[in-house]
């Protein structure tokens, strides 16, 4: 966590949620991090699993829903022992940094939210694992691939995964430049990492609603690659948290960073 970051909390009783509020140089205004743990948590200081919810939308937004209440409702947490960690990003967030504007997501997460819950949660070993849509989806399999030593897997649904260049979406503001968007593009960093990927199964991609061709293309890159993968495109669901994909996705996830 870096010096300039100052944090504060509260908890809700009746949903044990804890909400952080984060002043971060690395993000344009206040920031935030909801964390819910599974009931009767006790840690172990053996492993720590921890489950991101990466959000579409910038804090207070809730327009595609709200990822971790959604997850919350799966119960999975309970189920297979995750701490749910729900990011809020103060502008839209493309999990990127810009180095010409105060907006650098990928240095906060990184270098705040990942800290601070090292802190809170210390273990012999931390598992993390990534669950996005559509911008999210993208941010979560550009964080594995971009710092895979950071985490163990990533799950991405209905996400434009396959963009060339940084026009649609919000991406021209918040990359900035080609140049930039290019260090985060998707398909460059699979050819770049595919060997980092080849020996064991660490993603997962399903979706079939906005952006169901560009999951059909991601997958056939990764299978050309070699790079195993879950890939289910089977059932058309509402883009949006809480439509019903969560579950499977989750179920990935844990099956992969168990292995």
């Amino acid at each position: 966590m870096t010096e300039k970051t100052t944090i504060t909390g509260k908890r809700n009783e009746e949903t044990g949620t804890d909400t952080f509020r984060l002043h971060s140089r690395f993000q344009g205004g206040t920031a935030g991090l909801r964390v819910v743990e599974p009931d009767n948590f006790g840690n172990p200081g053996k492993e720590v699993r921890i489950l991101f919810i990466l959000p579409v939308n910038p804090a207070g937004n809730r327009e595609h829903g709200d990822g971790l209440e959604a997850v919350r409702k799966t119960n999975l947490h309970n189920e297979l022992g995750l701490i749910l960690a729900a990011p809020e990003f103060y502008s839209l967030p493309w999990y990127c940094d810009n180095p010409n504007s105060g907006q650098n997501d990928e240095s906060f997460f990184l270098n705040d939210i990942l800290p601070f819950l090292d802190r809170n949660y210390p273990a012999e070993k931390t598992t993390r694992l990534l669950l996005g849509f559509s911008k999210s989806g993208w941010g979560a399999l550009s964080l594995l691939l971009r710092n895979p030593e950071l985490f163990a897997a990533a799950a991405a649904w209905d996400a434009p995964l396959m963009e060339e260049t940084p026009k649609d979406y919000g991406m021209k503001e918040t990359f900035g430049s080609l140049e930039n968007f290019n260090k985060y593009r998707i398909p460059l960093l699979l050819k770049e990492k595919a060997p980092l990927f080849i020996k064991e199964k660490r993603i997962a991609l399903s979706g079939n609603s906005l952006f169901g061709e560009q999951m059909e293309q991601a997958h056939k890159l990764l299978d050309s690659l070699g790079i195993p993968h879950d890939w289910d495109n089977s059932t058309k669901r509402e883009h949006k948290f809480g439509s019903g994909w969560e579950r499977e996705a989750i179920l990935s996830l844990d099956r992969m960073s168990k292995v």
